[in-house]
């Protein structure tokens, strides 16, 4: 489960709502199940609007990309911005004014308490001199008034010394702890990751093309685990796609994602252009000497000079 947990109201009878059954009559308890999971995103999102991406979306929730599309379009569900670009829902923000206002709550709790520590923190920087005033016969007492304020003043400034001497020590020490815990949790990043690429290596993918697809995963934010990574081969299997097929298509289309459709629909498109008289198909191999320069793609490129390097 993820740590930040937010939840949205869900009313009682909401599969009684005229626009719920139009959608259960038509796409059942599936549709039912795919609205919910559409605000569920919208709640991830900071301002509960999502991209009109219904492929995205449908690899997402394991179902058919025709089937998002009709439960966004179809039942009047949901409201699209001016440019048709992305789509929301009114009553769903409406909904969740609670949680703006609680997290609009907690980043002013959040500044108030700054300010409250920096504010203590100057006042404890502030030194505090204690002076004893000796208005009877000040010339006689002169001295003892002198080493009274002297008296008074050593301990002061010496409790501030090591005062300021702690709290640096103190600092210090928390800093090199930090840095310390944050290089083992790179360094076990680091080692899981290579144990992913590793795994789809040995189920026939190329390393080469792991490496390249897992930097674009990485840098959008998606998950690069191992249970993804046999997540991932379950799906090539189920669509009879092979791991290095899959692996090699992600990194060479620059997919985040991989739905086994998209594999299935190039290839047929390659073979429909193979059978309409278009040019011999070269080989996706950068080594096959076959393949002409100026037909390569960047990528291709790319993997050629590092087998060749």
């Amino acid at each position: 489960m993820a740590k930040n947990k937010f939840y949205f109201s869900h009313d009682g009878g909401a599969r009684n709502d005229d626009k719920m059954i139009a959608v259960r009559m038509k796409h059942k308890a599936e549709g039912y199940a795919v609205y919910f999971m559409i605000l569920e995103k919208m709640l991830e999102s900071s301002d509960y609007i999502l991209f009109k991406d219904y492929n995205v979306l449908a690899f997402d929730f394991r179902v058919g990309s025709d089937l998002v599309k009709s439960i966004v379009e179809d039942f009047g569900l949901f409201e699209f911005t001016d440019d048709n670009k992305s789509f929301y829902s009114k009553s769903f923000k409406s909904r969740m004014e609670p949680l703006e206002n609680l997290r609009k709550q907690r980043r002013e709790a959040g500044l108030k308490s700054a300010e409250k520590r920096a504010k203590s923190t100057k006042n404890q920087q502030n030194p505090t001199v204690v002076e004893r005033s000796l208005t009877k016969n000040p010339t006689k007492e002169s001295k003892v008034n002198n080493n009274t304020n002297v008296l008074l003043q050593k301990p002061t400034n010496t409790r501030e010394e090591n005062f300021e001497e702690e709290n640096s020590q103190n600092q210090n020490s928390t800093f090199k702890n930090f840095q310390e815990e944050k290089e083992k949790s790179s360094a076990k990043k680091e080692k899981e990751l290579e144990s992913v690429k590793n795994f789809l290596v040995e189920n026939g993918a190329d390393y080469t093309d792991v490496s390249e697809w897992f930097r674009k995963r990485i840098e959008e934010r998606k998950a690069t685990t191992r249970y993804y990574a046999e997540k991932f081969i379950l799906e090539c299997k189920k669509n009879n796609i092979s791991v290095r097929e899959g692996v090699y298509a992600c990194a060479f289309n620059g997919w985040v994602n991989f739905n086994p459709q998209w594999v299935i629909n190039q290839k047929e498109s390659n073979s429909k252009s193979s059978k309409n008289g278009s040019k011999e198909k070269q080989s996706d191999d950068p080594n096959d000497p076959k393949v002409g320069k100026e037909n390569l793609s960047a990528y291709e490129k790319l993997r050629q000079q590092m087998a060749r390097g």
